[in-house]
């Protein structure tokens, strides 16, 4: 089957022709050959004179949320999330401070290849500050500071002729950056911690004030705590009120038997009153409604045996008589001292009456000085929660 024009077009597109090009290489192979070992030959020298370079890294991870020791919040808490913590760390890690401080660790600054070429019988206190600059500076230029991606780690490379050198150079950036953070963690605790002593101290002498200021309150209002500012009121007033009751119970039963004891004089003869349930319970008239009956008796049979002129039954009737004359003393005494029960029933209700008024006015007056005093003892225990904050703040 013949291919049409177009579709051979595409065969002999897609078909790369390199003969071309290696015939021209392998003609010029010798002079390239001729080139490469010319350049090797010239080149060899000059990198043996350039000096050995060896760079040490040393790793060390930093974390911007610390472990919880303690259920109390951190004293420095960073955002994870935002980049700038880590780019502040590396330019620390980079600082002056920490970079001074391992230089002074390592002693590098009585070091020839780093102060300039001071040797030991050049180094003086008067140029400790050139040495150090100069040591300063040299291991900046050495020195580079990269994150690992996608962790916490600070990769802190240095570079330098000696191997042994770089490590330390490179651990001594790395341990003085670690103890930078601690001794910066450690300050802003000791800081943390003085001023938290300080306000203890305030806040211990301020619950002082504020005791002293109640017990003050409370002697100059005369007032109790006793079950609450309000106990003692209170008692009082249920006292009273139960006293009243009592009082008032007892002023009802007397004004009933009194009335009814006005009653009985009022609608009955004395002979009829003392078979009246108020007074047949009296002793004396028991007594005297013996008698009474007695005499009665008496006086009926001397009537069936005399006359109605006869001695004895003039007799027997003044008997009969000074009975009755007895029972109408005995009535009234006890209609008096029904009165008088009465009259006192009702003064000792009256008593407790006036005394509840009062007790009810000084209840009212208190509860001013009640809202003054929980005011006050709100006050004391806020404070007194706030020193146990920092109570147990101080111990974390």
């Amino acid at each position: 089957m013949k291919l049409s024009m177009v579709e051979q077009g595409k065969k002999l597109e897609n078909v790369v022709e390199f003969s071309r090009y290696t015939r021209r290489i392998r003609s010029k192979i010798w002079r390239l050959l001729a080139v490469v070992i010319v350049t090797a030959v010239v080149a060899y020298p000059l990198i043996k004179l350039i000096p050995s370079k060896y760079v040490a890294t040393s790793a060390v991870m930093i974390k911007a949320l610390q472990d919880d020791t303690t259920p109390l919040p951190q004293l420095s808490r960073y955002d994870a999330t935002r980049s700038d913590f880590y780019e502040t760390q590396y330019a620390i890690v980079q600082s002056r401070v920490v970079i001074q401080k391992a230089i002074t660790d390592l002693k590098l600054d009585q070091e020839p290849t780093f102060n300039g070429g001071f040797d030991a019988s050049q180094i003086t206190p008067d140029n400790a500050a050139l040495r150090m600059e100069k040591t300063l500076k040299n291991v900046v230029n050495n020195l580079s500071v990269s994150g690992v991606r996608n962790t916490q780690l600070i990769d802190i490379s240095f570079q330098s002729p000696s191997s042994e050198m770089a490590a330390n150079v490179a651990n001594g950036v790395a341990r003085a950056y670690i103890n930078y953070s601690v001794e910066q963690k450690h300050k802003a605790t000791e800081d943390a911690l003085h001023w938290n002593q300080q306000q203890m101290e305030r806040v211990q002498q301020q619950m002082v004030d504020q005791k002293a200021a109640i017990d003050a309150f409370l002697k100059k209002e005369n007032m109790l705590t006793f079950r609450g500012v309000d106990g003692y009121e209170t008692e009082q007033l249920g006292i009273i009120t139960n006293r009243l009751a009592d009082a008032t119970q007892r002023r009802i039963a007397a004004q009933s038997q009194y009335d009814e004891v006005q009653k009985a004089l009022a609608d009955h003869a004395p002979d009829e009153i003392i078979s009246l349930p108020e007074f047949s319970g009296h002793a004396q008239i028991q007594d005297l409604r013996i008698a009474l009956t007695q005499t009665r008796r008496s006086l009926a049979e001397l009537r069936k045996r005399y006359g109605p002129k006869h001695d004895k039954i003039l007799e027997a009737q003044a008997q009969v008589d000074t009975v009755n004359g007895q029972i109408g003393l005995v009535i009234g005494e006890l209609a008096r001292g029904a009165r008088q029960q009465f009259q006192a029933a009702q003064d000792e209700e009256n008593r407790y009456q006036t005394m509840l008024d009062a007790q009810k006015g000084n209840f009212q007056q208190l509860a001013g000085k009640r809202d003054q005093y929980n005011t006050m003892m709100t006050a004391l225990n806020k404070t007194q929660e706030l020193y146990q904050t920092l109570y147990q703040r101080a111990h974390e």
